[in-house]
């Protein structure tokens, strides 16, 4: 989860400097569910496809909250 969220928050400085919003939307942020379903009919923890599955739904969830300002996909 760490490595997804250092991919995401590098890739968009205005959502890196968000501070005190950035920790405000990802307080409603499931990591549990994402966990689960990017998990779900895997047999690897650390495959990349995991990091990759975890890093969308991180990008989706702060789109909608912060209204990203040119967010670089990964």
């Amino acid at each position: 989860m760490v490595e997804a969220l250092c991919e995401v928050l590098g890739g968009n400085v205005h959502w890196r400097d968000a501070g005190g919003a950035l920790l405000q939307a990802m307080d409603n942020f499931d990591f549990a569910e994402a966990w689960d379903e990017a998990m779900a009919g895997r047999n690897f923890i650390l495959a990349p496809a995991v990091q990759h599955e975890l890093a969308e739904r991180v990008r989706k969830h702060l789109t909608k909250a912060l209204k990203p300002a040119k967010a670089k996909a990964a």
